[in-house]
């Protein structure tokens, strides 16, 4: 625990030689009952092994930790070293145990000891991690992005079920969580009260029709709030159609439909139209045939 965050992959040959010799010599004064000595021992290796740990070097990340809900231009991290690393340090860094390369032409690169993430998304989410190694010794720092749960909302919440009568009916949901998500949500489905499942995905059998009705996903990461997509079990009978004949959909500039419905032909000015015609050659015929007589 000599550093926070570190992890330490080795130890000095001269610290555990140090403890061999610590742990021999405090067996014989346990036999002998020589409590005295006993203590003295103990207190000259704390001493020893801090004074030979001090000649090597342990690795701390900053920022070590970062929760983000939006997009970011840029995230930097550096790489700091705690002790005495000599000349040939050797310096790279891994995303969640993948190796990032050092080439500043990509949008995340790790050169020496800093660490650069341009135009951040959500994807990049996880663990950063520095591996130093020096004459043998290897010590890793890490930091970590976190965001919190994301669901997929175009993922459409009607699922329509067949049943014939009352015939059994299976329907597979998956909980839409995106993989951005970090660390990863854990999943639990309700229906009402009752917890179902808690895996990503769920099988519903439906015996009648009275198991129809809502199914809720929750996820949590814990950070921010709890995620839920609702899924409503709708009889495939009460599918609508998206057009009808008297209806028409529209696109409009917001890439949303709008529904206008198609007024019927109205023929009342037609028929106006053709009694005005007829009465006017009646009105003429009449006065044709009286001026003629």
């Amino acid at each position: 625990h000599r550093w926070s965050r570190t992890e330490q992959t080795s130890f000095d040959s001269g610290s555990l030689i140090i403890m061999h010799t610590s742990l021999q010599l405090a067996l014989s004064c346990t036999q002998r009952l020589d409590y005295q000595a006993l203590l003295l021992i103990l207190l000259w290796t704390v001493d020893v092994v801090e004074v030979v740990s001090s000649q090597s070097f342990g690795v701390e990340v900053f920022p070590n930790f970062l929760i983000v809900s939006n997009p970011r231009e840029q995230i930097r991290f550096q790489c700091y070293y705690k002790g005495q690393p000599s000349t040939l340090t050797k310096t790279y860094w891994t995303h969640n145990g993948v190796v990032i390369p050092c080439n500043e032409t990509e949008r995340i690169f790790g050169c020496s000891d800093t660490l650069v993430l341009s135009h951040f998304q959500f994807n990049d989410s996880g663990r950063y991690s520095c591996h130093v190694t020096d004459i043998g010794n290897t010590s890793v720092g890490w930091g970590e992005i976190c965001v919190p749960t994301l669901l997929d909302e175009s993922v459409v919440g009607t699922v329509y079920v067949s049943m014939n009568g009352n015939a059994n009916a299976t329907v597979t949901l998956r909980c839409p969580v995106l993989n951005g998500s970090y660390p990863k949500p854990q999943v639990v489905w309700r229906r009402g009260g009752d917890i179902l499942s808690t895996e990503e995905s769920i099988t519903v059998r439906l015996v009648n029709k009275s198991q129809l009705g809502h199914i809720d996903c929750i996820a949590y990461n814990g950070y921010g709030g709890a995620k839920v997509k609702r899924f409503n079990l709708t009889d495939e009978k009460y599918r609508s159609s998206a057009t009808t004949a008297s209806k028409v959909a529209h696109i409009e500039t917001s890439n949303t439909y709008r529904i206008v419905s198609t007024p019927a032909t109205d023929t009342s000015d037609a028929k106006f139209t053709s009694h005005s015609c007829v009465a006017v050659v009646i009105f003429l015929t009449y006065y044709v045939i009286r001026f003629v007589t």
